[in-house]
């Protein structure tokens, strides 16, 4: 009588995968994967950024605005100051230095009719937005 064996030879069979062609899969997956991944980090935070963009230049505006209605001795540095509610991760900054007529962007020591006043709200992980207004003492 004869017995027949199916994918057996009179060798072993041959099951799995060596420790080598272990170690080069995970080699060239991640030489793959690493470039695929910046790029797929980078695209998402493109699609944040505008939104960034637009609720700060909101917040920007609100604050020049706001600034802007006081009277000229009650401008005064401020902040960091967090907003509170749906804006809460982001916060605004005022500060101001005395500048000159003929020279609004140089600071000059003692007190003038002008203060250049620079708004800047910002959010962790984004860069800063800021705006420059003038306030007057005329």
């Amino acid at each position: 009588m004869t017995r027949f064996f199916h994918g057996y030879h009179g060798k072993r069979l041959k099951r799995g995968f060596t420790l080598i062609e272990l170690i080069m899969a995970v080699i060239i997956s991640a030489v793959i994967l690493i470039p695929v991944s910046a790029v797929v980090i980078e695209s998402l935070l493109n699609t944040i950024h505008p939104e960034y963009f637009t609720i700060a230049s909101f917040l920007l505006e609100r604050e020049i605005e706001r600034v802007s209605s006081l009277r000229f001795s009650e401008v005064a540095d401020e902040g960091p100051i967090s907003y509170s509610g749906n804006f809460s991760s982001y916060a605004y900054q005022v500060s101001f230095y005395y500048v000159n007529a003929g020279s609004l962007n140089t600071q000059v020591a003692g007190p003038t009719d002008y203060k250049r006043v620079t708004v800047t709200i910002s959010r962790a992980g984004f860069p800063s937005v800021s705006a420059v207004t003038l306030a007057t003492d005329n």
